[in-house]
């Protein structure tokens, strides 16, 4: 999938491993998203409850973003989506 040039891109990431299943085939995937930072320009990524809003359900949308495309995912793809105007990056690291 190609990378949209319109979403918000940071320096300061979180990241977090996953796993999903769905009809027999498990994709396991890493996620980056954008990290708390006081001094960032970005009021959502200042503030805690504004981070927070945006980005608590970051798991549970992912999930559904490639249950999308569950059929056509494959070892090593990167895909991004965007929450909130921010860049989230999907690594896929094994599709079994």
């Amino acid at each position: 999938m190609n990378k949209k040039t319109d979403y918000i891109s940071v320096n300061k990431l979180r990241n977090f491993e996953s796993s999903l299943s769905y009809n027999g085939k498990e994709i396991d995937y890493n996620v980056s998203y954008p990290d708390k930072d006081k001094n960032s320009i970005f009021r959502t990524l200042r503030n805690e409850f504004g981070y927070w809003m945006t980005f608590k359900s970051i798991v549970w949308k992912t999930e559904e973003f490639l249950l999308q495309r569950i059929k056509e995912l494959k070892k090593n793809d990167e895909l991004y989506r965007e929450q909130g105007g921010f860049e989230i990056k999907i690594k896929i690291i094994d599709v079994k």
